[in-house]
């Protein structure tokens, strides 16, 4: 039995949970800035916007405490109790070769529909998927937004790249 767990650019992880809401209509926010002050009411304390995946590895339960040091040390410390830590952006290689997989490539998100996507939607009779995929285009985010999201995930963002560093040096 191997521990598998992974991890993805906590930006990356953010913007899809807000185009997936949109989407699905969790949140009536239109632009990400309007999500960040519905998102944790959305997902009622399931999720948090800030240093998710060290407020989940330390154990912390409580989504509006402050995180500190200690609790870096102990998401970091969890994570060593994993056999693979999957960086999402680098795709699943590190699985084939620890378990000797054959891994077959897998469709991700769009950031943008292009001319040949809609035209097979169309084909497919799946209009309300291209309404939806028209309507909620994907947009980066603006250097303001990337600027208060990285100053409000700093725990976050350094476990993200020590682990990517650790696994890029393997």
């Amino acid at each position: 039995v191997k521990l598998i767990t992974c991890l993805r650019k906590p930006l990356d992880r953010f913007v899809s949970n807000f185009f997936y809401d949109l989407r699905y209509e969790y949140t009536q926010a239109q632009r990400i800035e309007d999500y960040v002050d519905c998102y944790k009411e959305i997902h009622k304390g399931t999720y948090t916007m800030f240093n998710y995946y060290v407020r989940m590895l330390s154990g912390l339960d409580n989504n509006s405490a402050d995180i500190s040091e200690e609790h870096f040390l102990r998401a970091k410390k969890a994570l060593a109790t994993f056999d693979i830590c999957v960086i999402v952006e680098h795709g699943f290689s590190s699985l084939e070769n620890a378990l000797n997989w054959k891994v077959t490539p897998m469709h991700s998100n769009r950031t943008d529909l292009s001319f040949k996507d809609a035209i097979s939607l169309i084909k497919q009779g799946k209009m309300k998927d291209l309404f939806d995929e028209l309507q909620h285009r994907k947009k980066r985010v603006s250097s303001s937004f990337l600027n208060y999201f990285n100053a409000e995930n700093v725990w976050d963002i350094q476990l993200y790249d020590e682990m990517k560093n650790i696994q890029t040096r393997q």
